[in-house]
């Protein structure tokens, strides 16, 4: 791992404060400025451009990378001779990151120019993050991912941005598989949970994704089955705003694809009618922009449901930027599905289930799942609880407002799943828990004020091992949570028996304000606890990550 002891240089054009130096500083002060004065005579091409010079150009950024050290910003259109707060961070792969702020001085038109050394070369894809903020004008932000180039290695001028805690910044949304409206919205990055836009306490609608050219036109209160059935497999349904009821479900052919105009209001809503396979062929189906609300069937199924209890499931099921809300049970995927960009909130025993093997879960919203009266006869109601759930990745994923026991849930055997850059707060028990599984993978996450209602001391925390083994917990954030922030809860049972299945974990590297516990019930095995750096909130550097919906 790259150290995060280096600062981050910003290294303003004007040059820095001259001062006492040695020979050898003053030549690579010299070489640094020679660097920096070739970027600033590529950056002027760029960025003091005849139609750009007027400060009434709406504010811009752009960042160019000279080389792997060495980037310089350009900003236009910001109030003219003004003072612009510039807030910079630096992430890299491995966890590593830098942060910091600094000043620098716009000209008569709004311009300005500032170089960045950086304490690091970006060869392996770290990714730079600036903001600039002005009197008058709004925050601008830029993300870029940069890649290599040669090494130049500048020296360390003043003033310096100081390292923040070695943090994630949250990866751009993977806009490949269609489910990604937007870029980077960020979450987190301070310890305030009143924050509401680092930490959301309303359901966020996504924006829609673009509908294909083509497809069959679904009037709003048509029987969609019956469009279903006369229609071919792998047909496109383009869905009208308004309403299609149920009671009752629609079952798709493979590959059909269903768009609606939008979620939310104004939208195209399913009021208590569900989508499920018929049978485990009818694979790859595909909904886009939909409310789906008001389904139950006596508290088994999903209103979206691939995967009905493991039996028969049908595989490789998109579900993005959709809201679902409303239903006994949201959604259950089966294998190697995507569930992206969706809202899930106030469902009545969870917001989703299922996931077999291989589906990825990512910028997903699950807020305010598990309600207080919910139908649960046998104790299966969470925020999100999935059961015998392999190689699954949950990315940038909210979790917050729900029921007991747990924001997300993993239960029985469920193994190999990782969870990376989510953020879970707020919830009635646990931010998350594993119980009896093994090698699962909690890395770079945010837990923090959970436990609030739950009548389990083990899970009144951010993060929770309980009966299980082999599991890794490194690089997360927990606070402020009703127990330690994180806990390994040892209990030798029927479905988890021996240390092969409670033991041989290990919680590493974390920042937490309650140092990590270890409960041994009716067992005792080894277990790894070390680097975890136990600080007052008040110090606590929290990362932005991108998380919920990317709209």
């Amino acid at each position: 791992m790259r150290p995060s002891t280096q600062p981050l240089i910003l290294a303003l054009v004007a040059g820095p404060k001259r001062g006492k130096a040695s020979g050898r500083h003053r030549r690579r002060t010299r070489r640094t400025r020679r660097i920096l004065a070739t970027v600033v005579a590529t950056m002027l091409a760029l960025v003091f451009t005849p139609h750009l010079a007027s400060a009434a150009v709406p504010p811009s950024l752009t960042i160019t990378l000279y080389d792997t050290d060495t980037a310089v910003v350009g900003g236009t259109g910001f109030p003219v001779k003004s003072t612009v707060k510039l807030h910079a961070d630096l992430a890299y792969p491995d966890g590593t990151a830098y942060a910091g702020d600094g000043t620098i001085g716009t000209d008569g038109t709004g311009h300005f120019l500032v170089g960045f050394i950086l304490p690091e070369h970006l060869g392996s894809g770290g990714k730079l993050t600036v903001t600039a903020t002005a009197k008058g004008a709004p925050t601008q932000d830029v993300t870029l991912s940069l890649s290599a180039g040669a090494p130049i290695n500048g020296p360390e001028l003043t003033p310096s941005l100081q390292p923040s805690a070695s943090a994630p910044a949250g990866g751009a949304p993977n806009t490949t598989t269609g489910g990604s409206t937007g870029g980077d919205r960020l979450r987190g990055g301070t310890t305030d949970l009143g924050n509401t836009a680092a930490y959301p306490n309303a359901p966020l609608i996504p924006a829609p994704l673009k509908i294909p050219a083509g497809g069959v036109s679904v009037p709003a209160g048509s029987d969609l089955q019956s469009f279903i059935d006369s229609h071919g497999a792998g047909t496109q349904f383009n869905l009208a705003a308004g309403t299609f009821s149920g009671p009752g479900v629609i079952h798709p052919k493979a590959g059909d694809k269903f768009y609606g105009v939008k979620a939310g209001p104004g939208g195209t809503k399913l009021v208590g009618l569900g989508i499920q396979r018929p049978n485990g062929s009818a694979d790859n189906v595909e909904i886009h922009n939909i409310s789906i609300t008001g389904y139950s069937d006596s508290g088994r199924n999903g209103a979206i449901d691939s995967n009905l209890h493991e039996s028969d499931a049908a595989s490789g099921w998109k579900l993005t930027n959709s809201e679902i809300y409303g239903n006994y049970l949201g959604a259950s995927m089966g294998m190697n599905s995507l569930v992206e960009n969706n809202t899930f909130h106030d469902n009545e025993c969870k917001g989703a289930a299922g996931g077999m093997d291989g589906t990825i879960w990512r910028y997903n919203q699950f807020i305010h799942n598990r309600l207080p009266d919910a139908n649960d006869p046998g104790g299966d109601c969470g925020g999100v609880k999935i059961t015998v759930e392999t190689n699954n990745q949950f990315i940038g994923n909210l979790f917050s407002d729900n029921g007991h026991p747990s924001g997300l849930w993993m239960d029985a055997s469920c193994h190999d799943n990782t969870f990376t850059n989510n953020i879970s707060y707020n919830n009635d028990g646990s931010g998350f828990t594993d119980e009896t599984g093994y090698s699962n993978t909690f890395k770079n996450n945010i837990a923090a004020g959970n436990g609030s209602n739950e009548p389990d001391g083990w899970r009144k925390v951010g993060i929770v091992i309980q009966s299980s083994g082999r599991d890794t917990a490194t690089g997360n954030f927990a606070w402020n949570n009703n127990g330690a922030s994180i806990t390994i809860y040892m209990e030798d049972r029927h479905d988890a028996s021996g240390t092969d299945r409670t033991a041989n974990n290990t919680v590493t590297n974390n920042t937490v304000d309650v140092a990590t516990k270890i409960m041994n019930v009716n067992t005792n095995g080894p277990n790894t606890t070390s680097g975890n750096v136990v600080k007052v909130i008040a110090n606590m550097l929290i990362p932005r990550l991108a998380a919920g919906p990317q709209m």
